[in-house]
């Protein structure tokens, strides 16, 4: 069975933790405090809405809508907002370490992975222990070939702020790639606790269950993720084939592949039909009809009772 496609995690997009402020903003010489009331937010709260004009990025927004207007902008990938935005955190204070934060995701985006570095480090020298500063620092880290100390940095953000989510799916992701499956079962289900809506979870925990043979807890968990995105092709696909192959239930496999067609059909599906599906729902019809017959062989022959009454 192939491998589930959750290839944008490992991308810069999927794995940005987005950030809310719950506090204000402390008095100059205490920077660390800054960040003190910050927490994690899910990727799926936000769009690219919330991404302001360049003429709506002024100084005189606070810092709660500063982050707001971040988090749209990087979701939108418009880094020379994302930029300004962070000119914009060092103007209003020049100890606050959000300038550089926001600036750091920009030159990531930008592909300037050095300077990206430089500007998170400045960040955490104004707060060494923001969970968010290390995340960024360890993907940044992760990106030069250095993941034995990217994972150290990983789990130090984890262990700073739990409800980091995108750590923890970084983490997984890692720890599926090495085929370390229990260990990234752990992490998924524990980001699962966390974040009940992340089609990637769900995802990530069918692939393991798939080394595991638990062909039922597959089906479930591919159904979770079909739930939270209908449009999806590759997961109904993924669903339909380990009915066909590994539960073997002939009439569920047929029910899943033409409901695949008909939804492609009216444009409701994202992704390529595979070529042969017409063969395999003819396949599947014409199994059916066999296994149907058979049950009713089956029922008329009194052999067959008496076998079944032994």
């Amino acid at each position: 069975m192939r491998h589930i496609n959750r290839s944008k995690l490992i991308v810069f997009l999927a794995s940005v933790s987005l950030l809310v402020g719950c506090a204000g903003p402390t008095p100059k010489g205490e920077s660390a405090k800054y960040t003190k009331n910050v927490s994690s937010v899910s990727l799926h709260q936000y769009n690219e809405r919330f991404c302001p004009a360049e003429t709506e990025v002024t100084s005189d927004k606070n810092w709660k809508k500063l982050l707001e207007y971040g988090n749209g902008c990087v979701i939108s990938q418009k880094w020379d907002r994302v930029e300004k935005i962070g000119e914009v955190f060092v103007h209003q204070d020049i100890n606050s370490p959000w300038g550089p934060y926001f600036k750091s995701l920009a030159a990531e985006g930008k592909g300037q992975y050095e300077r990206s570095l430089w500007m998170i480090e400045v960040a955490l020298q104004k707060d060494s222990q923001q969970a968010h500063f290390l995340f960024q620092k360890a993907r940044l880290l992760w990106h030069k070939g250095e993941k034995q100390d990217s994972f150290e940095l990983m789990e130090r953000a984890l262990a700073q702020d739990p409800t980091m989510n995108s750590a923890r799916l970084f983490m997984a992701e890692i720890e599926l790639r090495d085929q370390q499956y229990s260990r990234a079962f752990k992490l998924f289900s524990e980001a699962k606790d966390h974040d009940l809506y992340n089609e990637t979870v769900y995802l990530g925990m069918a692939e393991c269950l798939v080394e595991k043979e638990d062909w039922k807890q597959v089906v479930q968990m591919l159904d979770e993720a079909i739930n939270i995105n209908r449009k999806r092709l590759e997961s109904r696909l993924l669903r339909a084939e380990v009915l066909e192959k590994h539960i073997k239930d002939t009439a569920l496999a047929l029910e899943a592949y033409r409901k695949i067609r008909y939804l492609k059909m009216k444009n409701r599906l994202i992704g390529a039909l595979p070529k042969d599906i017409e063969d395999r729902i003819s396949k599947l019809e014409a199994q059916l009809l066999v296994e149907s017959k058979k049950k009713k062989i089956s029922r008329r022959d009194p052999a067959s009772k008496q076998e079944v009454a032994e």
